[in-house]
């Protein structure tokens, strides 16, 4: 991107009206002072003839004219008054010119004023652009021939070279716009100045004897202004065209940037994703986009056209969207007349899009790339979340699930035990004499017999069984694609261990002996509550039958 300075004269409208900087209206006022001053001392210290007042008035009044004739041209505007100024060099005394040039730009500025197309201090400092003028006349007085049309080059030439110079030190020392960049400018002006001074100096030529004459120049210049107006309109619609697209891109920026927040906001998994690429086809003009979770061979695919085919399946999509699930940064594929961009989204998986006519430009891909980082924010914060929530469902004590988290997950045990059609035992393990401890050393003791038992529970758990607390003193433990042989093993394990673990209880230590009731379940009891009730009528036989057994339910 260039710099600021740069992109200055890229942005300025010469057809809109801006105020100046307290700089650059300095140094306006001053070269207007110095131009004011360098006239009225070419008149004294000339002391040549004076003009006849005729002449006098038809030059100032035709240098009004065709110096009111302006072409934009980037952040400048060239005019007709190259007309004009050719006009007085060859009619008026040269040493006169300065002062009738730096009048006829002053009244040009009248009109734009009552208009208020410009500030009305622009008519006081309009006259420092005739300073250029002092190098014409400074060579015809050299020259003791005066005008001709063979001088009329080299004068031009050094006319050129004076307002080329000027420009330079007025826009860099005003503005800080670098030479180069205002030459692009006085290209265009140094294009219409040579194009009018030979029409100029044809009819001056004939004004010598006939003043008048030189007044047809005021239809030219009418002809001039037509055609000027009519192209300067189109170039104020382009440039406000370009200024609206300017507009719609960076409120494409900024609608990003708020998907991304969006993003970050809440949607887990592959919502997330799917709410990338739409994003990113949508808002960088893409012709298909698909998001893929890792691990999955399906692809969610987007289109331009919602409800229309669109070819989410080419090769370079596919091949762009493979190297982002093989984790690299960022993968650009093209194929097949078709140019693609994939980034990965984490460990989660890859949003690709495409299209047909060009390859996504530097800032589409720190867009999209910037999307992707925010959908790797929302999944990251969705995991997170799914812990903070999962933890709190943990039993505060023990560290199990609570009794309302095993019946939501007993339930989804069952849905897949019959989509699988595989076999689904619960155990109910209750701790012999809790009671008894919390009476004779203290609740603290109980809850540490309790948490010593659960930790001995979920240690021997696999990774697809659930442990839960049921009630105060009774653990429950679900035991998915386990018979109710398979079950009794479990629960003699767990038995014979715990008869083995002591726990701390003063200077002395607990002795811990459990009561297991074992449930299958089966067609009679297939629902989740039916289960956990055939394990509970179980524990509580095993608990009339003397405890510290295990009891299958039927």
């Amino acid at each position: 991107m260039r710099p600021a300075v740069e992109s200055l004269l890229a942005r300025e409208r010469p057809d809109r009206p801006r105020d100046l900087g307290r700089r650059e209206r300095r140094l306006e006022t001053g070269l207007t002072a110095v131009v004011l001053v360098g006239a009225v001392a070419c008149i004294v210290l000339g002391r040549g003839p004076c003009p006849a007042p005729l002449t006098l008035a038809v030059c100032i009044a035709v240098g009004t004219v065709t110096a009111s004739v302006r072409l934009n041209a980037g952040g400048g505007s060239a005019t007709g008054a190259t007309l004009g100024v050719v006009a007085m060099l060859w009619l008026l005394p040269l040493w006169w010119v300065p002062a009738a040039v730096a009048a006829s730009l002053c009244l040009a500025n009248v009109p734009g004023a009552l208009m208020a197309r410009h500030p009305a201090w622009r008519i006081l400092t309009a006259g420092g652009d005739a300073a250029y003028v002092f190098a014409p006349v400074l060579f015809l007085v050299a020259v003791p021939y005066g005008p001709s049309a063979w001088l009329l080059a080299p004068a031009l030439a050094l006319q050129f070279g004076a307002d080329t110079a000027l420009s330079i030190a007025r826009e860099s020392l005003g503005r800080g716009i670098r030479p180069e960049l205002q030459l692009q400018v006085m290209g265009v002006v140094f294009g219409v100045d040579m194009t009018l001074a030979p029409i100029g100096a044809a009819i001056a030529a004939f004004a010598v004897e006939r003043p008048l004459v030189l007044l047809t120049v005021v239809p030219l210049s009418a002809l001039l202004e037509a055609i000027a107006r009519e192209r300067n309109a189109r170039l104020s619609d382009a440039a406000d065209r370009v200024a609206a697209l300017e507009r719609e891109r960076e409120r494409v920026d900024v609608a990003l940037h708020r998907t991304g927040r969006s993003l970050a906001a809440g949607l887990e998994g592959l919502d997330v994703l799917e709410v990338a690429v739409g994003s990113a086809v949508d808002a960088l003009d893409a012709d298909a986009g698909r998001a893929r979770l890792a691990g999955e061979h399906d692809a969610t695919i987007f289109g331009a056209r919602p409800g229309q085919a669109c070819a989410a399946h080419t090769t370079a999509l596919l091949a762009a969207e493979r190297g982002a699930l093989a984790g690299h940064d960022e993968v650009i594929a093209e194929g097949g007349g078709w140019h693609a961009l994939a980034v990965p989204v984490r460990r989660a998986g890859a949003i690709s899009i495409g299209r047909a006519d060009r390859p996504f430009t530097p800032r589409e891909r720190r867009l999209f790339a910037y999307l992707a980082a925010h959908a790797a924010t929302a999944l990251e914060r969705g995991e997170l979340a799914e812990r903070a929530c999962a933890q709190h469902r943990l039993d505060p004590l023990v560290g199990l699930l609570d009794r309302r988290s095993l019946r939501d997950e007993l339930h989804v045990a069952v849905e897949r035990a019959d989509r699988t059609q595989s076999r689904l035992s619960a155990l109910m393990l209750d701790i012999d004499g809790l009671c008894d401890v919390n009476a004779a050393l203290g609740e603290q003791a109980g809850d540490e017999t309790l948490q010593a038992v659960a930790a001995f529970v979920a240690e021997r758990c696999r990774l697809t069984d659930l442990a839960a607390r049921y009630e105060e003193d009774t653990l429950v433990l679900i035991l998915p694609g386990t018979s109710l042989d398979g079950a009794h093993m479990v629960a003699e394990d767990l038995r014979t261990g715990l008869s083995r673990l002591d726990v701390p209880a003063g200077i002395g230590t607990i002795r811990i002996t459990v009561s297991v009731g074992i449930a299958e379940r089966t067609a009679a009891a297939s629902s989740a509550e039916a289960l956990l009730d055939a394990a509970r009528c179980a524990l509580i036989a095993a608990k009339d039958a003397g405890r510290n057994c295990t009891v299958a339910g039927h």
